[in-house]
């Protein structure tokens, strides 16, 4: 019998889904019941913490059943993810332990348990980050509104919209409260926000066909990288690890570098659009008699061109790195008999 007290202090290696099937029939356990839970999903993973039950969020150890599981808390069944602790991580065979130490009913009770406490559909739209999205939208519907009466408060309410992005992601993560309908939510209002942006943009300079360009490749780019992503059964659009590109790699792979490029570039078009003293204005000649008059600006300037024209290289890179794997994908498909 595995004994679960050894697992707390030490880490095992994950079990791969063909491994499961044996380690159950082993441990004399239910894979219908386990296979209806879990979904079979690979790098499944437990974490060890003494102050919370072994299986859902909702289920008290103080109940006085399953005692000797009161060190444990649940298993982290959506997230293939490595996850920190103090204490150290186990896999799947901590649920083979806990098989093995219990009768099948009462392995049955605790999935029954778990299978409750399976969040709802109206759960789902009201996670806290999904709230925050919601808020960016209506928040940048009105900074729309407000755009040309008033530049400053706009320009205060898309920035504050901006930040918010950052702020759903950390928070989706804090309460494990990560979702597609969240992702998908957080990418469209960024991407509709940015090319309401960019076409005021083309009303406000000439050439506004420079804006336009902008919008076009930041739209085909990303919807690109996100088609070829579930194409090649991918979970993230941002895992480009198998990427030769150097430029690609560290912009994904780099928190700090993507968000400089990121703000860079929304800040440079909230300031381009702040400048502007009338419409039909001559982009060039504005953004140089800014680094005239300015050293501040002048600097502020320099840095923000620099971090928007890598992001603009990188959303070329994206479309063509993407548009190369659906090429791939069709070629592979071709040769199957």
């Amino acid at each position: 019998m595995i004994s679960l007290r050894s697992l707390q202090t030490r880490t095992v290696r994950t079990v791969p889904e063909p491994e499961i099937y044996p380690l159950l029939e082993a441990s004399n356990g239910s894979t219908h019941c386990l296979s209806e839970r879990y979904k079979l999903r690979t790098h499944t993973r437990t974490l060890l913490k003494k102050t919370r039950p072994i299986f859902p969020a909702d289920y008290s150890s103080e109940s006085g059943a399953f005692p000797e599981y009161k060190n444990f808390c649940g298993f982290i069944l959506e997230d293939p993810k490595p996850v920190d602790s103090s204490a150290g991580e186990v896999d799947l065979l901590v649920a083979v332990a806990c098989v093995r130490s219990c009768s099948f009913d009462s392995f049955a009770e605790i999935f029954s348990m778990a299978s409750k406490s399976r969040p709802g559909k109206l759960s789902v739209y009201l996670y806290v980050p999904n709230l925050i999205g919601y808020m960016r939208v209506l928040m940048n519907c009105f900074a729309f509104y407000i755009s040309y009466s008033d530049k400053k408060l706009f320009s205060v309410l898309y920035f504050v919209s901006f930040v918010c992005d950052a702020l759903d992601g950390w928070f989706a993560r804090k309460f494990n409260q990560v979702s597609t309908f969240g992702a998908v939510l957080d990418m469209v209002t960024d991407r509709i926000s940015t090319a309401c942006l960019l076409v005021i943009l083309s009303q406000v300079y000439r050439p506004g066909i420079v804006f336009l360009s902008l919008l076009a490749l930041d739209i085909a780019s990303h919807w690109l990288q996100m088609y070829s992503t579930f194409l090649v059964g991918k979970t993230s659009h941002k895992d480009v690890k198998d990427s030769s590109n150097w430029l690609f790699k560290a912009y994904y792979g780099n928190r700090m570098f993507m968000g400089y490029c990121c703000v860079a570039c929304e800040v440079l078009y909230i300031t381009l659009f702040l400048l502007a003293k009338s419409q039909n204005q001559d982009l060039t000649k504005v953004i140089m008699d800014a680094l005239r008059q300015n050293l501040v600006l002048a600097v502020l300037l320099v840095l923000l061109l620099v971090g928007w024209a890598i992001k603009q290289a990188v959303n070329f890179i994206q479309m063509k790195t993407a548009a190369d794997l659906c090429v791939d994908y069709d070629i592979n498909n071709k040769q199957k008999p």
